[in-house]
């Protein structure tokens, strides 16, 4: 009876904002005490979260860890040794790269451009479809966190662009995937 007046004076969509908060939090705490754990050698890796290619595609716990925007959770992902066998995808989702940064989630794109595992030997078609905000109809991913500066996406996205530079794929820079980009003359080549 009392949760039903709570619920009628405040609302269901706000209690449920605030359990979500505070179980993020508590989320967050619980990884990052074990991403410690695992540096410190107090704790194996095998053993503080379940393998990231358990299951495959959207029910990995390396894109659940992106779905539910955790950096902790996904900072003991990269600690597992099984990392490398799913940080470019599998068959059935989207690459996690894409997924991140299609949501604005810029520091967790930027861990996953770093790691050596991961594959810039091709760009996304999503940064094209979503993320170029110079583009004629414009319009980012229904994820996208909107409160996201667009300076933040752009500083990810040349780290990508960078980092092709860096193992030795030729073009495109950053502007000039821009730039063709927006006057929709991208070669079918600088798209995946």
């Amino acid at each position: 009876m009392i949760f039903d007046a709570i619920e009628s004076s405040i609302g269901f969509d706000q209690i449920n904002a605030v359990v979500r908060g505070h179980l993020n939090e508590w989320v967050e705490q619980q990884c990052m005490e074990k991403v410690k754990a695992i540096k410190s050698g107090q704790l194996d890796a095998d053993e503080a979260i379940a393998a990231p290619t358990n299951y495959s595609g959207s029910g990995s716990t390396f894109f659940r860890a992106i779905q539910l925007r955790s950096i902790g959770l996904t900072q003991l992902c990269f600690l597992h040794p099984n990392i490398a066998d799913v940080i470019n995808g599998t068959p059935d989702s989207w690459p996690p790269f894409s997924n991140a940064l299609t949501s604005g989630l810029c520091d967790i794109a930027d861990m996953i451009i770093e790691h050596p595992a991961f594959d810039v030997s091709y760009i996304p078609w999503q940064i094209d479809s979503y993320m170029v905000k110079g583009k004629r109809n414009h319009r980012y991913h229904p994820d996208m966190d909107t409160s996201v500066p667009y300076e933040r996406v752009v500083e990810t996205l040349k780290k990508f662009f960078n980092k092709r530079a860096e193992r030795g794929f030729p073009a495109p820079t950053y502007e000039e995937y821009v730039e063709r980009s927006v006057n929709g003359t991208l070669p079918s080549e600088w798209t995946y």
